[in-house]
């Protein structure tokens, strides 16, 4: 977008080989951002992110995953 937004929050659905949901998490911006972006500031305008999530799935085997982005209100 041409303009700052607000940093979502992102859900996260592990899948198995049936697309079947076998796990589901939330993370907040606090949860993703790098040390010492400021949440506050938003999502500046014109600029991709890259986002790491360290999982621990070695009991669940997923197959796939799907991403929804939301805000709370």
């Amino acid at each position: 977008a041409p303009y700052a937004l607000a940093y979502p929050h992102i859900e996260l659905t592990l899948t198995d080989i049936q697309d079947n949901a076998i796990a589901r998490r939330a993370f907040g911006p606090g949860e993703y951002l790098a040390p010492g972006e400021d949440e506050q500031r938003g999502f500046p305008a014109n600029r991709e992110a890259s986002i790491k999530l360290h999982l621990n799935t070695t009991d669940l085997k997923p197959a796939g995953y799907r991403l929804f982005l939301f805000y709370l209100q």
